[in-house]
């Protein structure tokens, strides 16, 4: 049935590099760094700029991925 198949839809937190800095408490500048290094995945939007699925990058800190300092 029609139900059934919204059941599997989930709900993505899609935020921008100074919403992601607040909420991992490092600055704009170490957000922006992180994505175009690859430590963190994101979304490009155009040539310039960068949305974040804020579980995938969370998820991504977690397993080891982005550390502080540029450090893999």
């Amino acid at each position: 049935s029609p139900g059934d198949r919204t059941s599997n839809i989930r709900t993505i937190a899609i935020i921008t590099a100074g919403e992601l800095a607040v909420v991992l408490g490092v600055s704009t500048h170490t957000v922006c760094h992180w994505a175009r290094t690859g430590r963190i995945p994101c979304l490009r939007v155009g040539q310039k700029t960068l949305r974040f699925d804020r579980d995938a990058v969370l998820a991504a800190i977690r397993d080891g991925h982005a550390t502080e300092g540029g450090a893999a």
